[in-house]
């Protein structure tokens, strides 16, 4: 099918889809869910023809009259029934988008672990509490600077469902501009005052920093093309490819693995050479997206040295806020649980449990974080097509959040039999032992995760980032004050996980009440505004 804003051969107008690049005209095939996302070779006997020449109603839904059987059903049943995978095509256009971003996603977890395991035989817990501090510091840092993705995606998916790959150009020009003057000021931030910098998750004078300062000195050089690749990443998933980004992801983490063991032992330089390997990583994947940007014309060399207006910055900024709050908030409570892990004992034994058993829930959470990047695409491409709007991005968030409950529970079940693999990220029993308490919390939390990354990509694809920082704001509070009474209690690592546990308990039922209420009351005020200025 023909790209955006391009005409068919044919001579229908811009906006129309071509069959199987030969310049026939095709019908377009609507679906409630998807707007128009396909076409095919228009036949007199083909059976999407009516659906296709129908009137769309105003909302965006496909004109077809539902079934008599149906209409006799509940509004519910009928909605939930509709919401139930059926692999049509709203199913394979988000398995398309969310497979690739699952295998994109599950590398960095995997190579992270593979740190993991190379530090772990070294045969020191001070080195894996060490490194797991001062990734925690990066992450926290990094990810409160990096606001870019979350709202670069949903700006540029908009744009071009609408066609206007101008506007999607110049999204990502701009994004790349924030990235390069803030991805400075991280990586001198954290350059400078890393001893500062890790007194958020280390005490003064804890043995863990012999370790954790290095690794953290030397991977805030990655601070800058690290932020490179976040605005690539999300630029080529907003005009929904997300295979690129998994190839660049495979051959910079395969040349992680590849260094690891030899700056780490050949070349003698211990935690710090686990640290470079990264760093060359991460310029490698920067590198590989610019240039890829720039072959595929969506950046372009004038847009990318001039300096954005105010007004063209303000979307950005805008959302940039909300989500800098949301990140401050999410930061804070996972910097307070790495905390209260470093401080439970000086072998390090505890701060080593808690980095693996964190390690482990990530790893098994990939594929369920893969189904917020899907939403925040998918539910911006159906508010803005022409067959779109409200019912057909409600249809794409129904069919989401179903989704997300099986893929959950799916995982969780993995994630617990995989639990006897705990062997493999440490040599130490003591370590193993303390560990399997809190990975068999995480594997349970895992059965809820996959419905709350998907409310979150849902929220984001609405521009409802003030409502999604106000409730991560919220889960994090809630979280803060359980770690507080866990410690009080003298719970160990079991008070830490009942924290996080809590905060996603909170997120979850944010994103339900989000979906269910605050989405179709804005809708109902929205359409009564609009009578009443017919009116």
């Amino acid at each position: 099918a023909q790209g955006p804003g391009r005409g068919c051969a044919g001579g229908a107008p811009a906006g129309a889809l071509c069959g199987e690049g030969r310049g026939a005209c095709a019908e377009v095939v609507v679906h409630p869910g998807l707007g128009r996302w396909r076409g095919r070779p228009l036949r007199p006997s083909a059976p999407g023809a009516a659906l296709a020449a129908a009137p769309a109603s105003s909302s965006g839904a496909a004109a077809s009259s539902p079934p008599s059987a149906s209409s006799s059903s509940s509004p519910s049943s009928s909605r939930l029934r509709r919401a139930l995978p059926k692999w049509d095509e709203l199913d394979r256009k988000i398995a398309g988008i969310a497979l690739p971003s699952v295998a994109n996603l599950l590398i960095f977890p995997m190579v992270s672990a593979v740190d993991t395991y190379w530090v772990g035989r070294m045969g020191d817990a001070l080195a894996l509490a060490g490194q797991g501090a001062a990734n925690q510091v990066f992450s926290s840092i990094f990810w409160v600077i990096a606001f870019l993705p979350s709202v670069t995606t949903p700006l540029v998916a908009r744009a071009a469902a609408s066609g206007n790959m101008v506007k999607a150009r110049e999204s990502i020009c701009e994004a790349a501009f924030l990235a390069g003057a803030m991805g400075l000021l991280g990586a001198l931030l954290l350059g400078l005052a890393s001893n500062s910098a890790l007194s958020l998750v280390l005490p003064p004078g804890a043995p863990a920093r012999e370790f954790a300062l290095p690794y953290l000195q030397i991977r805030a050089l990655s601070f800058v093309p690290a932020l490179f690749s976040t605005v690539g990443f999300a630029s080529f998933r907003g005009v929904m490819d997300t295979v690129t980004p998994l190839r660049v992801a495979l051959l910079s983490n395969t040349l992680n693995l590849i260094l690891d063991p030899v700056l780490m032992f050949s070349a003698g330089l211990g935690i710090s050479g686990a640290a470079a390997a990264t760093v060359v990583s991460e310029t490698f994947a920067g590198v590989a997206y610019m240039v890829l940007l720039f072959r595929r014309k969506l950046m372009t060399r004038r847009s990318l040295l001039r300096v954005p207006s105010w007004k063209a910055l303000l979307p950005l900024l805008q959302g940039g806020a909300a989500i800098q709050l949301r990140s401050f908030a999410l930061n804070a409570a996972f910097v307070t649980a790495t905390r209260r892990a470093q401080a439970m004992d000086v072998t390090g034994v505890s701060a080593a449990a808690y980095a693996i058993s964190l390690q482990f829930w990530q790893l098994g959470g990939v594929a369920l974080f893969a189904l917020q990047g899907s939403a925040s695409i998918l539910v911006p491409a159906a508010l803005a097509r022409e067959a779109g709007g409200q019912a057909a991005a409600q249809a794409v968030a129904d069919r989401l959040l179903i989704l997300g409950l099986s893929l959950g529970l799916l995982v969780g079940g993995f994630q617990l039999c995989a639990v006897p693999l705990l062997s493999a990220f440490s040599t130490l029993p003591e370590v193993r032992q303390a560990a399997a308490t809190p990975v068999a919390i995480a594997s349970f939390m895992s059965a809820i995760s996959g419905v709350v990354f998907a409310g979150e990509g849902i929220m984001m694809g609405r521009g409802a980032w003030g409502a999604l920082a106000k409730l991560t704001g919220l889960s994090s509070a809630t979280m803060i004050t359980v770690l507080e009474v866990g410690r009080r209690c003298n719970l160990g690592l079991v008070g830490v996980w009942s924290g996080i546990a809590c905060f996603n308990l909170v997120n979850l039922g944010g994103v339900l009440y989000h979906h269910f209420v605050t989405s179709p009351r804005l809708e109902a005020r929205k359409a009564a505004e609009k009578l009443a200025a017919v009116a």
